[in-house]
This record gives structure tokens, C-alpha cells and sequence, in this order.
């Protein structure tokens, strides 16, 4: 009885923290666009003097004045290359709710009755057998892969 509402409880969770990855999602579509776009103006100076006199005037940072110097010295792609709090906030949400998820699998599985198990269990190890004869049929190392 306590696993379903363990289960209950965490799907309920996996579905109200779906608005906020939405609005983090679309922030972070946003502020990509808006860095495409910024890193667009900065491909366009001809030269890295250029750069000196836009960042003398304030209108790029000291960050991207170094960009444009390493594009024209190296060659070096200009890229935003820096994890956002947006993105980092995404990747944080997106590991709680994959460890929900995989909570939500473990109560499941714990409310099966023992013959379920052992059922699912006989057809899992008959699926790993068939694969495992189909990889040795085509000269399929067991090392190299699932």
C-alpha cells in the first residue's frame, strides 16, 4: 500500500515540474537565438583593431574582444562556450526528475507479485539468450557491445 503512494506521489511530482522545464527549455531557446545572434555581429569584424575600438566604445565586452582576437590570431571558431544559469538549472531539474523516474520503476517493480517477476524475469533471460545466439550467428563479439 505505501509503494502506491510512493508511486502516486512521484508521478504527481513528474508532472507539475513539467511546466517549470518548459519555461526552462524555452528560456534557454531563447538565449541561445540571442547568442547565435550576438556571436553573428562578432564574426563580422574584418579586423581585430576593429574589435579594440567597439570594445573602447563599450559595445562588446572584454570576453568577446578576446573571441574575435583568438578568431583572427588561431583560427578559433567563435562560440558562446560558457554553461548559462539556465542550462545549468535544466541539467540539474532533468537529473531529479530522471532519479524519480527511476524510483517510480523501483516501487513498481516492488508491487509486483512474486509470479509476475519471476515471469518477466523468464522472459528477459530468454531475450538475452536469443540475442545472444543472433550476435554469435553474424560473428558478433559479446565484448564488443549489449
Amino acid at each position: 500500500m505505501k509503494s502506491n503512494l510512493e508511486v502516486a506521489c512521484r508521478k504527481l511530482l513528474l508532472k507539475r515540474l513539467q511546466t517549470p522545464m518548459n519555461t526552462l527549455e524555452r528560456a534557454r531557446a531563447k538565449e541561445v537565438e540571442e547568442s547565435e545572434k550576438r556571436i553573428a555581429s562578432l564574426t563580422e569584424y574584418q579586423a581585430p583593431e576593429e574589435a579594440h575600438e567597439a570594445f573602447g566604445y563599450g559595445y562588446i565586452s572584454e570576453d568577446e574582444y578576446r573571441k574575435v582576437c583568438d578568431y583572427f590570431k588561431d583560427g578559433e571558431q567563435i562560440s558562446s562556450g560558457s554553461v548559462t544559469e539556465t542550462g545549468a538549472a535544466i541539467e540539474i531539474l532533468s537529473e531529479f526528475i530522471s532519479r524519480l523516474e527511476g524510483e517510480i520503476r523501483y516501487f513498481e517493480w516492488e508491487a509486483l507479485p512474486k509470479e509476475e517477476k519471476a515471469r518477466i524475469e523468464a522472459s528477459n533471460e530468454a531475450w538475452r539468450e536469443e540475442r545472444r545466439k543472433w550476435r554469435e550467428s553474424r560473428g558478433i563479439s559479446d565484448e564488443a557491445g549489449v
